[in-house]
């Protein structure tokens, strides 16, 4: 839902850089672990963050086979926010 609003712009505009690289730095523990509950979810903020590792995680989820169609939108959806060229 988060990421959402920074995809939106809801959150009253784009966090400052600083404060969007501490963010990231706070949510790649979780990203680094895949089975973790809340991995896809800060995954997404991190993308919308344009995070590079979070745009890498998010890459992953979409080329997968593995995650269903939802997720997988959801991940290209971080991507395109994120202006990722390559999704």
């Amino acid at each position: 839902m988060l990421a959402g609003k920074v995809q939106t712009g809801d959150g009253g505009g784009p966090p400052s850089c600083a404060a969007a690289g501490e963010i990231a730095a706070r949510l790649r523990g979780h990203m680094a672990r895949t089975d973790a509950p809340l991995h896809l979810d800060c995954v997404l903020l991190a993308t919308s963050l344009k995070d590079s590792e979070g745009i890498d995680s998010a890459r992953k989820i979409l080329d997968s086979a593995d995650h269903p169609e939802a997720t997988r939108h959801r991940a290209l959806e971080a991507l395109v926010v994120s202006g990722d060229g390559r999704s």
